[in-house]
């Protein structure tokens, strides 16, 4: 990896395994910036860069890395903190939970943890509360698991089904508001056990 960093500071603002400079600016893969050139700029060739590096926030001093710019680096890391925690939470959501049943293996599966899905195990369970009992008025009742396969559930076990995903959902949602707002949390496991 080739960088170019400004003579003034040594603050390294390019990266690029094509990059070149002259007398009117440096260049990359189908960019120019003239605000360097080969007098206010240097270029240094066959340098491995820091994890997490950026242009702007990074030094380059007798071959050692350094952070030029705390404030833009802190930044800089909590934005890739944010990216990364926003794209675990819509795998998570997106990959479901996995159920364990201990007392009646045939409702193990995975099951969906969308929008749409968290709504349709809302209105079952606020039904189950207000003692209209489960879909159809039998004592069990057809869910259809992430892959669209049914699964017999009576209203206590859908009921621990539903706490489950709704204690999942929401620790997901925590912890992305944590790291997006600086924080530090864990995202946690989508497996979980029921009776």
């Amino acid at each position: 990896m080739n960088i170019i960093l400004r003579n003034s500071d040594n603050v390294v603002l390019f990266s690029g395994n094509n990059l070149s400079m002259d007398g009117v600016g440096c260049y990359g893969d189908g960019w120019i910036f003239h605000g360097l050139n080969n007098t206010t700029a240097t270029l240094v060739q066959n340098v491995t860069l820091p994890i997490g590096w950026t242009g702007g926030a990074w030094n380059y001093i007798n071959s050692t890395w350094g952070i030029a710019d705390p404030v833009a680096y802190n930044k800089i890391q909590q934005g890739l903190a944010v990216n990364q925690a926003q794209s675990t939470f819509q795998s998570l959501i997106s990959d479901g939970i996995i159920l364990t049943s201990t007392g009646t293996p045939a409702l193990n599966a995975t099951y969906s943890t969308t929008d749409t899905a968290q709504k349709n195990v809302s209105v079952v369970v606020t039904g189950i509360a207000a003692g209209l009992g489960l879909p159809g008025g039998g004592t069990t009742f057809q869910y259809l698991d992430a892959s669209n396969v049914p699964h017999s559930f009576d209203a206590s076990h859908f009921t621990a089904f539903a706490s489950a995903l709704r204690n999942f959902v929401y620790n997901c949602e925590i912890t992305l508001a944590t790291i997006q707002n600086g924080g530090t949390a864990t995202f946690p496991s989508n497996l979980v056990t029921i009776a």
